[in-house]
């Protein structure tokens, strides 16, 4: 049987001894000074009996290590899968060893759970402290004026928000043709030197359009639960003969709330659409780059339909491309998003002022002390349990409402539910009395209006 060593390990010193990875396999061990120099000399296909006679090294000494060096990914047989893999690599490959170190080490990786994570985080803040998550000018700096002031595309902007919830089954095809086309539409053609390029609706590095999107539907409306390909050249989906159709999250590192996401979108580099132009590794980050561009105009345009589009970088490589029948080295699945219509939590909302500033400037003080309001969630003891519910329900919905009126830019009716959302907040928290002597009952009522009338007497000096 022939053998060689792998041609993708990469060595890196230590006190006497020296770890090794082979990134294609992503398998990391520990070997002696002597075990680098069998490798290195074992470069070209030989048998065991071959490299006994030419390097000095008894049978029965390459008998005890050959069986581990296989089992690590050192030593390659020929016509392996392996060997094979490091012909796929050599001949595709040209951003060079450090680059792919990179790439192949961090696929497949096991993942956190939440819990783990924040576990995670709080030891480390135990002996660590967080480095600063916001850089301030020093006194005198110069104040710029208010952004979101009468501007709908950062009004926009600001309302969008990662919720891992589902409030309804499905989302509707428009909804996804939107988030599709904003991502990867293809708005007309430019060109260069050799020909035509597509001009999409995100930069490009090169306009070498290096990503295809992928589509898991489970619950849009119109359409089969599936997989499917999006074309962004014809606006098209097309389905994608899968053996099965997997849970969301055995693509996503096992994250268990994208199961009840109606919809998830998957973006995949074809990354030798990038290479062909540039042998400059560096065009490696530029693909990564891409990625997020395409992923906020996702986003944005599932915020402007009432959607939440939740990004993640967890993924499971290897199913995500059994899956869609990816077979190149070079095809990379990159990122994903869920798509979901998202239940409503008054207590996590944002800023009911943010989307309003042609009402209240600077936006930040529509509402005073609306930050503190988003971090007191003890109800007001003085209330019942059934005013507590009440208030609880008139938040939710006035904050629902909000977003309506927002989206159909609205901005009087935005601003005075805004109020009546920071209202119920405020009561709710025992901020504000339950009620006003001069305000109670409904204004628009006749009896109501009428002791209004009478209360409204002439003020004397």
């Amino acid at each position: 049987m022939k053998m060689r060593s792998s041609k993708t390990l990469v060595f890196y010193p230590g006190p006497n001894k020296v770890t090794a990875c082979n990134f294609l396999t992503r398998s990391v061990f520990e070997c002696s000074p002597e075990m680098v120099g069998l490798l290195a000399s074992w470069d070209k296909w030989a048998s065991t009996t071959d490299i006994a006679r030419a390097h000095g090294w008894s049978k029965s000494e390459l008998k005890a290590v050959v069986p581990q060096l296989l089992d690590f990914s050192a030593l390659v047989t020929a016509g392996s899968p392996l060997a094979e893999q490091e012909e796929q690599f050599s001949g595709q490959w040209s951003w060079g060893l450090p680059t792919a170190l990179m790439h192949f080490c961090v696929q497949d990786s096991e993942y956190m759970t939440i819990e783990q994570a924040e576990e995670r985080q709080i030891e480390r803040a135990g002996h660590t402290p967080q480095p600063d998550l916001l850089l301030k000018n020093s006194a005198g700096a110069i104040q710029l004026p208010n952004a979101l002031e009468d501007n709908e595309l950062l009004s926009l902007m600001a309302r969008r928000r990662t919720n891992r919830t589902a409030a309804r089954p499905t989302i509707t095809a428009k909804q996804l043709s939107d988030c599709l086309f904003a991502g990867l539409g293809i708005i007309g053609e430019t060109a260069n030197c050799v020909g035509a390029l597509p001009l999409g609706m995100t930069p490009s590095g090169g306009a070498r359009n290096p990503y295809e999107a992928y589509v898991v539907a489970l619950g849009v409306d119109g359409l089969e639960p599936g997989v499917y390909h999006y074309s962004a050249a014809d606006h098209d989906l097309g389905r994608i003969s899968a053996n099965h159709l997997p849970k969301i999250s055995e693509l996503v590192g096992g994250q268990e709330w994208a199961d009840s996401m109606p919809c998830l979108i998957l973006l995949c580099a074809r990354l030798d659409r990038t290479m062909w132009k540039y042998e400059d590794a560096n065009a490696y980050r530029v693909v990564l780059i891409e990625a997020g561009h395409i992923g906020q105009n996702i986003m944005l345009a599932a915020t402007n339909h009432g959607l939440s589009a939740c990004p993640t970088a967890a993924l499971n490589h290897s199913a995500i491309k059994r899956l869609l029948g990816l077979d190149s080295l070079t095809d990379a699945p990159i990122y994903a998003l869920t798509l979901s219509t998202p239940e409503r939590d008054p207590s996590t909302r944002a800023n009911p002022s943010i989307s309003r500033p042609t009402m209240c400037s600077p936006a930040s003080n529509a509402f005073p002390g609306y930050n503190q309001r988003q971090e007191q969630h003890v109800p007001n003891q003085s209330l019942r349990q059934s005013e507590i519910d009440s208030l609880q329900y008139i938040s939710s919905m006035t904050n629902e409402l909000v977003q309506m009126a927002e989206a159909s830019r609205f901005p009087m009716i935005s601003y005075l539910l805004g109020m009546a959302y920071a209202e119920a907040f405020d009561v709710l928290r025992g901020a504000r009395p339950a009620r006003h002597a001069q305000l109670s009952g409904n204004p628009l009522h006749p009896k109501a209006q009428a002791k209004d009338n009478r209360a409204a007497q002439p003020r004397r000096a």
